[in-house]
């Protein structure tokens, strides 16, 4: 029989869609929400066990590991919303332990194969879709995404438990460095993490 051959960690994932499913039919958001969120968890790590998408070793960091990382790696950058405004939208996050740990996620950025179109998919499309991958399948969320108004450019920073940063081009899956391109010269801008 089919299902036979359907490994049991799979089946096991549509059953929590299937009660999650269930649960917001019948009126129940929040248990919808838990199975959802626990849905989420267990295809993390289920992808990262089959080795289709690793995930990176996480710690616990607070806004303020962020902040203080920000303001020793970016040259103008005191933590005011001028000329740099950066966006918090949680107070703890989950980061990449070490950066050694995040280049195994890394080098499964499938956007680097995309074609730039401008007008379509460029810059800022490519910077917003590495943030989603990185919280959804590598469960991190310290990877912001910097829209540089002074190069009009769009691009990621990582944040690592460590209080390290590395900016990185989504586009062509290198790390960058501010002083290596002026497109990355981080000047004046807009970080959300």
């Amino acid at each position: 029989m089919v299902v036979d051959q359907i490994p049991p960690e799979v089946l096991a994932l549509g059953g929590i869609v299937a009660s999650g499913l269930t649960a917001y039919i019948a009126g129940k958001k929040k248990k919808a929400y838990e199975k959802m969120m626990d849905f989420e968890q267990n295809l993390r790590q289920y992808l990262k066990d089959e080795d289709i998408f690793p995930s990176p070793a996480t710690g616990e960091i607070r806004k303020s590991v962020i902040e203080s990382a920000l303001k020793r790696n970016i040259d103008n950058y005191d933590g005011s919303s001028v000329p740099i405004r950066t966006v918090y939208t949680d107070e703890t996050y989950l980061a990449p332990v070490s950066r050694y740990d995040m280049s195994d996620a890394k080098s499964s950025n499938p956007f680097q194969y995309l074609p730039y179109r401008p007008s379509l998919y460029n810059s800022d499309d490519f910077g917003e879709s590495f943030s989603v991958l990185a919280s959804f399948l590598w469960g991190t969320n310290t990877v912001g995404t910097v829209y540089n108004q002074s190069s009009n450019h769009v691009y990621n920073i990582i944040v690592y438990g460590d209080g390290s940063v590395e900016f990185y081009e989504p586009q062509n899956g290198e790390s960058v460095s501010p002083k290596s391109d002026s497109k990355y010269d981080l000047d004046s801008g807009l970080i959300i993490f």
